[in-house]
């Protein structure tokens, strides 16, 4: 995915990680769109159209409005979905990858890593 060309929506309810990870991206050059819930995300691709890449954190406590969000951008087009998850969530993660998602990041991620997926 080439940077200069590519929008990115980060949807991560947990600041300071999505917050650093946002800046990283718009470093390497993405337009990069973040947000808190699925439903800023929903809101986001309805007013704005799909972005070329979502990264979705997948939380426990939110599992069900971002699993939704992920079936429907999946369902809509071609845009690509890599979530999110921490080690508690892996097995949900692994339904996701049947399911909705085109790759997985293990949470804490590590900035280099995102970045190289994303690429």
């Amino acid at each position: 995915m080439r940077a200069l060309e590519a929008r990115i929506l980060v949807i991560d309810d947990h600041g300071p990680a999505r917050d650093e990870m946002c800046r990283a991206l718009e470093r390497a050059g993405y337009e990069v769109v973040c947000v808190v819930t699925a439903a800023e995300g929903r809101q986001h691709i309805g007013r704005y159209g799909p972005p070329d890449l979502v990264l979705l954190a997948a939380r426990e406590t939110s599992w069900q409005a971002e699993l939704a969000l992920c079936r429907d951008v999946h369902a809509g087009d071609d845009t690509p979905v890599i979530a999110l998850a921490a080690e508690v969530l892996h097995d949900r993660a692994a339904m996701l990858l049947v399911d909705c998602v085109d790759d997985f990041i293990a949470l804490p991620a590590d900035t280099g890593e995102v970045l190289t997926r994303v690429r």
